[in-house]
């Protein structure tokens, strides 16, 4: 009965080490897809910046 309770005790730890490695890595992921979604933002805007200020120095001056 003993080895019984130890069993069911050390299947319910590595049920909850389990548990708390599967949130942590949820918790990486959504964090490594919302990095990914603002750098994309930022990237998308810098490089638009970058080609106005591209057309603006080579543009030809308007008489």
């Amino acid at each position: 009965m003993n080895s019984f309770i130890t069993s069911q005790n050390s299947y319910r730890q590595l049920f909850t080490v389990k548990r708390f490695l599967f949130d942590k890595s949820v918790t990486i992921i959504f964090q490594l897809i919302n990095i990914y979604e603002a750098t994309k933002y930022l990237c998308l805007d810098f490089s638009t910046y970058l080609y106005k200020t591209l057309v603006s120095l080579f543009a030809k001056p308007k008489d």
